[in-house]
């Protein structure tokens, strides 16, 4: 049995090996395509609506954090996460936004 360190290292090593793959296929057509996709992906204009979104949903994330005092960040994070991207219904109930069960308040208009 492996300890949390080994399956760390286990899976950096797995990473960087996958990683090395995808780079030694640049040499294919398979690889020139995805040379370009990534290209594009780390372009300035992608770069800079990624520290858009993060900006906002880092804004989103204080506001919860300042409403919900009582859990844990992490928490908080990983359930908004949950409930503004994938649009499950549960992270936004465990986050008080059950529209059943309260009337519309402060966090109803954050999400807004």
């Amino acid at each position: 049995a492996m300890n949390e360190f080994q399956q760390g290292l286990l899976t950096t090593a797995t990473l960087l090996q996958s990683l090395r793959l995808i780079y030694t296929f640049r040499l294919t057509n398979l690889g020139k395509r995805v040379t370009t996709i990534l290209s594009a992906f780390l372009s300035g204009a992608i770069l800079e609506m990624l520290v858009v979104v993060i900006l906002m949903f880092s804004s989103v994330n204080l506001a919860f954090m300042i409403l919900k005092r009582k859990q844990n960040s992490s928490w908080i994070m990983l359930y908004l996460y949950k409930g503004l991207l994938f649009g499950d219904g549960d992270s936004l109930d465990k986050l008080g936004l059950d529209p059943t069960e309260q009337e519309l308040g402060v966090r109803t208009a954050f999400m807004i």
